[in-house]
């Protein structure tokens, strides 16, 4: 078995080996191009959820009866 993934390995690094310095170049641009999209998507990610656990507490302080702070700091309704 061990035999077999060393195997793997030597292939593997000779195919690296005979790889252009071109090809090297764009699969690492595009490694950083990945990188940027998961991370734009991470932030949007968790963006949304603390959106979705602040709308949670809204209607939670409403559903329980408490005044929201959205009538005195914004002057939106009458106290």
């Amino acid at each position: 078995m061990l035999d077999v993934q060393l195997r793997r390995f030597r292939r593997m690094v000779r195919g690296v080996m005979k790889m252009a310095l071109g090809g090297v170049r764009v699969v690492s641009c595009r490694l950083m191009i990945a990188c940027f999209v998961v991370r734009c998507r991470l932030a949007v990610m968790t963006r949304c959820v603390f959106m979705v656990f602040g709308c949670e507490i809204m209607v939670l302080c409403r559903l329980l009866g408490h005044v929201s702070s959205l009538r005195f700091g914004a002057g939106l309704g009458t106290a």
